[in-house]
């Protein structure tokens, strides 16, 4: 199964004060989509609000997109006397991976295609070069067409 959603990491040079507490900070955690989706920012906002008190009792997780594709999950006021920065990547990296098991597949139209398997690169190298040897143009893909008609 493909993943919904998977950790960049986090983006430490992003770390700001947060906002009326200058005591804590934010910490940005890059992400990339492989589907965008709406019920996935929902069900990763509900799972993350019970472990929101583990940044501070004024902690929050907030999913940010950046495109369709890439954002941010940023750990909102988070107490780095009491929890490091690589341990809030972690719990949103289980967090993520929980969001991504309770959600259905991603459709397939956004999966990436198959790879070729290696009988099928290897004749599509040998018919390109045979053409190429003998003066032929390279045709893409297999033709069913009869050669003797040719």
């Amino acid at each position: 199964m493909l993943d919904h959603a998977e950790v960049v990491g986090l983006e430490e040079q992003l770390t700001v004060p947060a906002r009326y507490r200058p005591d804590l900070v934010d910490l940005w955690i890059s992400i990339r989509w492989n589907a965008p989706s709406q019920g996935w920012s929902k069900e990763f906002n509900a799972l993350a609000q019970q472990e929101s008190a583990t940044l501070s009792a004024a902690g929050s997780f907030q999913v940010v997109s950046l495109s369709e594709r890439q954002g941010f999950i940023v750990a909102r006021c988070t107490n780095v006397k009491f929890i490091q920065p690589r341990d809030v990547e972690s719990l949103v990296r289980g967090l993520v991976a929980r969001t991504n098991a309770t959600i259905s597949p991603p459709p397939l139209a956004d999966a990436k295609p198959q790879a070729e398997t290696r009988s099928e690169r290897v004749r599509s190298t040998f018919g390109t070069l045979g053409g190429l040897f003998f003066g032929m143009p390279p045709t893409k893909g297999r033709s069913d067409a009869d050669i003797a008609s040719s």
